[in-house]
């Protein structure tokens, strides 16, 4: 789902020369012929019996590491660099067996310590600004992995994990200018896509990742993305076959679900069972929810799994027979499908789906008798003012990245705030850390009625509201199914399934979007937020 990095490659070592009168030349023979089953039964019996040489614990370990078997590598590599400590290559070794046994801690020490004895190794260097990368450290691993290239500026694994950080750092015109010096891997397409993508260049994009999946045909990262540029094209039918490809990328979390059951191909239900599960985000199934409206039902059973925040919000979605936690045990069916399915089997582009307002009804809600303390509102000016329910932060992801960070700052809807006519109400579940002891800024907001731990709670406080603004997250969608009027405010490089970014949005039509016209920059945004507020909120007021 165009992670930056998430293809970036590690440098891996050559075989250590043993002495020349060693007794591990025929297991290192069969490593250099790719023999790496025959090398390592002979290293298992001849080490016994030559325990004190570094060099062939080294290969040992990385013949282990080739093979998959990382805890028996991690073994070798101690015993490689305790026998040798001041030896770069078996310290870059053990940083190597760490990494791959899931040792991330252990694994950025083992680095550090390597430079410590080499501080210009280029291997090092890159690996560990790559694990840096990885971990959401931009910064740091800018500063190790332009040293990387510095020092080995003609190695296009080198390059291309630099690139991949100046992604995840906002900087895709350096990332094309750097990959155009080398040949174009999979990978490096790939990475290419992704600086076309974040600078609303879908058609660029869509052949970046096209080349990288002709050049590596199983490169299921490369489909994945392919498939969100080609929905930003339009182009549905190919988009969502695509999109498929999600299964297989080793680097989307998502967990194929009942995969014993057959998959439903979207003709007549007749009088089957069929199991629908929701995949990936709050957001992802509160979109794709409509399209159970279109299922060819006459008889027949249709459970819905969502997660369990929604469950009591979805209870009484009419198509659904039964509506359960995904954490519960799921029952069988005879077919099932993920839901993000939907659209590919029964309308791709939509359109029989997209225009109708709201599609969600909202079940009554129990609440507990109200305490003194739980209505932050006041109540002499209930009447007079516009209730502005707001959400400014989502999952953290892209957060150096102004080209794709959903979040804004909560100090940003302090304009809103001083609108006279005015009242916010903040639905943000979640407060990042650094603004969770911000007080001048918990003072732009009222709190809600009640503490929302599920979306039907939401969907409760939405509806007592005029308005909401609110970025890209899933009270945005829970907005546009409830059909209540609202403002999306858009990052530069927006979803797929907010087109244009600015408008009337193409899913929703309750909800404007506002889009930024420059990367990060929240201030525009805000300023068309409050003239559109002004124009269709206030001026009965005035």
């Amino acid at each position: 789902m165009l992670l930056s990095n998430e293809f970036g490659t590690l440098m891996d070592l050559m075989p250590v020369a043993p002495p020349l009168l060693s007794p591990f030349h025929e297991a290192e023979e069969l490593q250099r012929r790719g023999d790496l089953e025959g090398a390592v039964e002979l290293y298992e019996r001849l080490i016994l019996n030559h325990p004190k040489q570094p060099a062939a614990h080294h290969n040992f370990a990385m013949a282990l590491r080739k093979l998959n078997r990382p805890q028996e590598a991690l073994k070798q590599s101690k015993i490689a660099l305790e026998l040798s400590p001041d030896h770069v290559t078996l310290a870059f070794s053990l940083g190597l067996s760490f990494e791959q046994a899931g040792y991330l801690p252990e694994a950025e020490d083992t680095y550090r310590q390597a430079l410590m004895l080499k501080p210009d190794h280029p291997g090092v260097l890159n690996n560990l600004g790559r694990l840096l990368e990885n971990q959401g450290h931009s910064d740091a691993a800018l500063n190790f992995l332009e040293k990387a290239a510095v020092h080995s500026p003609e190695d296009g694994d080198i390059a291309l994990n630099l690139a991949n950080t100046f992604l995840a750092l906002g900087r895709p015109g350096d990332a094309e200018r750097l990959l155009e010096l080398f040949p174009k891997t999979a990978a490096a397409a790939n990475a290419l896509g992704i600086a076309s993508y974040v600078q609303r260049d879908w058609q660029s994009a869509s052949a970046h990742f096209r080349h990288a999946t002709e050049l590596s045909p199983d490169f299921a990262g490369a489909h994945e993305n392919l498939a969100l540029s080609l929905l930003h094209e339009g182009v549905f039918e190919e988009g969502w076959r695509e999109y498929d490809w999600r299964w297989r990328n080793p680097n989307n979390r998502l967990t194929p679900r009942q995969q014993a059951m057959p998959h439903w191909d979207g003709s007549y239900l007749g009088d089957r069972q069929l199991l629908l599960h929701a995949e990936q985000g709050f957001g992802d199934t509160l979109q794709f929810i409509r399209f159970g409206c279109l299922i060819p039902k006459s008889s027949g059973h249709i459970t819905l799994a969502v997660q369990a925040e929604l469950v009591s919000l979805l209870a009484r979605v009419p198509w659904a027979d039964e509506v359960i936690s995904l954490n519960q045990r799921l029952p069988e069916a005879d077919v099932q499908a993920p839901l993000a399915d939907l659209p590919s089997l029964l309308n791709p582009d939509g359109l029989l789906v997209r225009s109708i307002g709201a599609y969600l009804s909202v079940p009554p809600l129990t609440l507990p008798p109200q305490s003194p303390t739980q209505s932050m509102a006041r109540p002499s000016e209930q009447d007079t003012e516009i209730g502005i329910g707001v959400c400014w932060a989502g999952r953290p992801r892209h957060e150096h990245d102004p080209y794709r960070n959903r979040s804004c700052p909560a100090e940003a809807f302090r304009a809103i705030a001083e609108l006279e006519g005015v009242r916010l109400v903040s639905l943000q579940t979640e407060i990042p850390p650094e603004e969770q002891q911000a007080e001048p800024v918990a003072a732009l907001f009222d709190k809600p009625e009640i503490a929302l731990t599920t979306f039907l709670e939401t969907a409760h406080e939405i509806l007592k509201m005029g308005l909401i603004v609110t970025v890209d997250t899933a009270v945005a969608h829970l907005c546009g199914a409830l059909g209540k009027p609202g403002i999306v405010i858009l990052p530069y490089a927006a979803d797929w399934r907010w087109g244009d970014g600015n408008g009337p949005a193409p899913w929703y039509p309750s909800l404007e979007m506002i889009r930024q016209e420059e990367p990060g920059t929240w201030s525009t945004v805000f300023e068309r937020v409050i003239v559109h507020i002004n124009e269709h909120y206030l001026i009965n007021q005035k």
